[in-house]
């Protein structure tokens, strides 16, 4: 009896970590910039520079991205984006020698900004409370805070631009601004 009684005690401490999880599951709100899927040409990226950009496959059959070589650069005019301090900048690619992007944006009684937006690769642990392993993945999460100028709390996102290292070829799976919502635990 006393195993069955374990089992019970520790299915029930699952189900209650579960619930306490999905009770903090924080609410999102995303907006996707590009996914690079049922698009032809550069999928309405537009290239300046010497190089190529061209659609590809990636991760997954039927799964595609956008390749970048030999120092271009890329730039989509988006939906116009409302965003704040709580947005973030991410994406999944495959750029060995780096990354960076910008994103352009009005703010009131101002000219355009550019915003520059700080990759680096995404180390959120895991479910587990691990941190991930990225060892032999080709591509990988990358995420970057978007900092306003200061004083200001929110500005309208009009294009994104990405200019992967010069010389070092790039491929680019999935572009998204993201807001989480504070949790209220």
């Amino acid at each position: 009896m006393r195993p069955l009684l374990a089992i019970l005690v520790a299915l029930g401490a699952f189900g209650a970590a579960a619930l306490g999880a999905a009770a903090c599951s924080c609410p999102q709100t995303t907006y996707l910039v590009d996914d690079f899927e049922g698009c032809s040409g550069t999928c309405g990226w537009t290239i300046a520079g010497a190089g190529t950009a061209t659609i590809v496959a990636t991760i997954l059959p039927g799964e595609h991205g956008l390749q970048l070589s030999g120092g271009v650069t890329a730039s989509k005019t988006i939906s116009p984006a409302t965003i704040d301090t709580t947005f973030s900048f991410e994406l999944v690619g495959a750029c060995p020698n780096g990354l960076s992007a910008v994103l352009t944006a009005t703010i009131p009684n101002s000219p355009p900004v550019s915003l520059a937006v700080s990759l680096s690769i995404d180390d959120s642990l895991t479910t587990s409370g691990d941190p991930p392993n990225y060892s032999g993945v080709t591509y990988v999460p990358l995420v970057g805070d978007i900092n306003l100028p200061s004083g200001v709390s929110s500005a309208v996102v009009t294009q994104v631009t990405l200019e992967p290292a010069a010389g070092s070829p790039c491929t680019v799976d999935l572009i998204r601004l993201t807001t989480a919502t504070p949790c209220n635990q």
